[in-house]
């Protein structure tokens, strides 16, 4: 019976120890199960996320296309603009003096780049080399600022060219006052002495009358170079002539003539200049457009790494 018993006592504890080992299996697959099932949730929420970057750098990717594509039109209407007005400014007639800038020439539409975003659709999550990879990165970013400043230099020197030349055209106006005023003084002085035979009168009450009769005949009235031509060349042209070289006249005339000649001089500098400005920045908008349509089509062509 001793025996019996004792064989039974060790059944028991046998069992109980199944029992436990049984317990900790199950946990342990639970959990197992649990944890994989953990692992393959989050395995599936990083694929989610990691489309969801990748479909969202596509759509930037479009977006910066389809930004570049209105950049490239508005650079072309704006060459065609710079040209027409290269030829205004020649013609001294023509009262336009500011140039026409296209409207969709602007970079507000490249405002919402972001920096970090930008950096990983040309770089990070691109195939290629990474030194061409960075360099159109580069070269994207200098365009747009490049376009930015070019585009500053149309407003602000279109402002000066018309504050600089109204400064030439108020300079001319005084001066040729003061030639009018001479002349009505001249007259007047004349008509008192009652000098038979005035030289110096009659070949400058001339050219005076003769100008603006020609000016209003031609159209011209606005034509600074015409005045110029007409008048004070004339008008040089006859005191160089002139034999008394004694006339006080000759002093009185010589001083508003040499600034309207100086204002003339300075209108012509200044158009030419402001011709040479505008081919100069409408060169560089034409290379902004070549960079740009090179970068884009290399950022285009390279695939999508994984994210």
């Amino acid at each position: 019976m001793d025996i019996i018993f004792q064989s039974g006592q060790f059944y028991g504890e046998n069992s109980s120890f199944f029992s436990v080992l049984s317990s900790f299996l199950g946990a342990l697959i639970t959990g197992g199960i649990a944890i994989l099932i953990f692992y393959k949730g989050n395995k599936y929420n990083e694929l989610k996320d990691k489309r969801k970057r990748l479909l969202n750098l596509k759509e930037y990717q479009s977006l910066i296309s389809s930004s570049c594509n209105l950049i490239y039109i508005a650079i072309n209407e704006q060459i065609k603009k710079i040209s027409d007005h290269s030829k205004t400014l020649k013609d001294f007639n023509s009262k336009v003096i500011k140039l026409s800038i296209s409207p969709s020439l602007t970079t507000e539409d490249f405002n919402y780049l972001d920096n970090k975003i930008l950096f990983d659709l040309f770089v990070t999550h691109k195939k290629g080399e990474n030194r061409d990879k960075v360099t159109d990165y580069l070269q994207f970013k200098n365009a747009i600022r490049h376009l930015e400043r070019n585009v500053s230099n149309f407003h602000i020197h279109n402002e000066k060219i018309e504050r600089n030349l109204e400064h030439h055209r108020s300079k001319w106006n005084e001066n040729i006052k003061i030639l009018n005023d001479l002349h009505n003084q001249y007259i007047l002085e004349s008509r008192n002495s009652r000098k038979a035979n005035d030289e110096f009168l009659n070949r400058f009450n001339k050219i005076i009358i003769s100008y603006p009769k020609y000016l209003n005949e031609t159209n011209q009235n606005d034509n600074i170079a015409v005045a110029n031509s007409i008048l004070v060349k004339n008008l040089f042209q006859f005191l160089k002539s002139y034999n008394n070289l004694n006339d006080k006249r000759i002093a009185e005339v010589i001083i508003p003539l040499q600034q309207c000649d100086i204002a003339y001089k300075e209108t012509a500098s200044e158009r030419y200049n402001r011709r040479l400005n505008i081919l100069k920045h409408g060169r560089n908008i034409l290379r902004i457009k070549i960079n740009l349509q090179k970068v884009m089509l290399a950022i285009e062509k390279r695939e999508f790494s994984n994210i």
